[in-house]
């Protein structure tokens, strides 16, 4: 749950389910997802800086070129943190709470009764890393619902003890 004033979803919708029942634990993705995107997005930021680097000298010659550039990578870490910690898998006593997104966000709220089935899937590098996706089949819905990059571990321990 984002509380920082400073998080861009201003006003997260707060579900009746976790409102008044008591949670048994907060499922977030696995830290491997930020780091891989970091990694991968860090190409693009590396040549935004060059850019700023040389262009800056021209534009603004009093202030060093080392202030946007940490403006840069301070908003790109932070956009970062923001897209991962954005979707978690709550459970309460009675239900499965799903929430995904950062400007446009969505959340299931499934019911144990409704559930049918739980399935983790890993890939070879999941199961190196320890982390990969839960499905969650439910009555009514051909395609399960799918919360992805999760720590394998947590997720067992936490998603399958309530429902046995």
């Amino acid at each position: 749950m984002l509380n920082s004033r400073w998080a861009l979803p201003v006003a997260q919708t707060r579900s009746a389910a976790l409102r008044y029942e008591p949670t048994m634990g907060t499922i977030r993705r696995h830290p491997a997802v930020l780091a891989a995107e970091l990694a991968v997005t860090a190409p693009v930021v590396a040549l935004l800086l060059f850019v700023i680097a040389s262009a800056w000298h021209g534009i603004a010659p009093s202030v060093p070129a080392a202030v946007p550039a940490l403006l840069v990578i301070a908003v790109w870490l932070y956009v970062a943190w923001l897209r991962w910690v954005s979707a978690s898998l709550t459970l309460t006593e009675q239900r499965v709470v799903l929430r995904k997104g950062v400007l446009s966000q969505v959340e299931r709220t499934i019911p144990f009764k409704r559930i049918q089935f739980v399935g983790l899937r890993q890939s070879l590098l999941g199961r190196i890393l320890g982390y990969g996706t839960i499905e969650i089949g439910v009555a009514g819905y051909a395609d399960p619902h799918l919360f992805e990059h999760v720590p394998i571990r947590v997720a067992r321990d936490r998603l399958l003890m309530p429902l046995a």
